[in-house]
């Protein structure tokens, strides 16, 4: 997620790394020589998947900061101008985030949340735009898509 989004991560807060450990995996936790486990088991239990939501709602929201320390995503930055439909935004989410198409009823499904009563092929305004982009990362991250490689 971290690099997907671009996420400056020089000083992380406090909360990313309790979010991180609560997915189960705490960085350089597992000791033994070889690793986290890479079979489905290890992965597959519903706090690790509430807590990669959460990860992915605060990284897209740009929500993990304190007083101090802070972990910038800047969604608005890095999105062309130019892309400001749902269906062009979503599109260029998809690649950037998983590099390969997602399957279409999730594609479409997006597609119709982002542009709620509007046409999905028409430019939003950059404030409902900007207002619907975090929104839309998170869908992309949230399902088992973007933990397939």
């Amino acid at each position: 997620m971290l690099r997907a989004l671009n996420t400056d991560v020089a000083r992380p807060p406090s909360r990313f790394y309790s979010l991180y450990e609560s997915m189960g995996q705490p960085l350089f936790g597992h000791e033994a020589p070889n690793g986290y486990g890479d079979v489905r088991q290890n992965w597959s239990g519903t706090t690790s998947l509430l807590y990669r939501w959460k990860l992915a709602a605060a990284l897209a929201e740009n929500e993990l900061h304190d007083d101090v320390l802070s972990m910038p995503t800047d969604l608005m930055s890095q999105t062309p101008p130019g892309v400001r439909s749902a269906n062009g935004a979503v599109d260029y989410w998809i690649d950037r985030v998983l590099g390969r198409q997602m399957a279409p009823s999730d594609r479409g499904d997006i597609v119709r949340a982002v542009a709620q009563a509007d046409s999905p092929y028409a430019a939003l305004d950059d404030d409902t735009f900007a207002l619907r982009l975090p929104q839309l990362v998170e869908w992309i991250l949230m399902p088992p898509d973007f933990q397939w490689r």
